[in-house]
């Protein structure tokens, strides 16, 4: 009897991590989405650097999945990506892999190297 009941807690318990880590996958999923302007990225030898002077490079996240990176409001590159938990990964001629960080319409993507910060400028 005390493995049994043993037995469907330590079920519940996986099943509720399983639940909840599912349940934040799709809380980033749909934060994420909309338009992003990118402000400045840090990191490397360069430290802080901004957009170049007349530049506006901006980041979409479609709901069918689709990356939109623009300068200018020309497409300079369209891929598909995915987000696990808080990684987001798509490719651009190799995998990329980032953490993804969002709050207060800011959104951080970091890897081991570079950091940029984007404000969201549609939803």
């Amino acid at each position: 009897m005390k493995e049994t009941i043993f037995k469907i807690g330590l079920f519940l318990l996986i099943f509720s991590f399983t639940v909840q880590g599912c349940e934040k996958d799709e809380k980033l999923d749909s934060k994420i989405l909309g338009k992003w302007q990118l402000l400045y990225s840090t990191g490397g030898i360069v430290g802080t650097s901004y957009p170049k002077e007349g530049h506006i490079y901006t980041l979409e996240f479609t709901d069918e999945g689709i990356l939109i990176e623009k300068d200018n409001n020309v497409i300079t590159y369209e891929t598909e990506y995915s987000i696990s938990v808080d990684k987001l990964t798509y490719s651009r001629g190799a995998l990329l892999k980032y953490t993804v960080d969002i709050s207060n319409d800011m959104l951080e993507l970091s890897d081991i190297t570079f950091s940029f910060y984007y404000k969201r400028i549609k939803h």
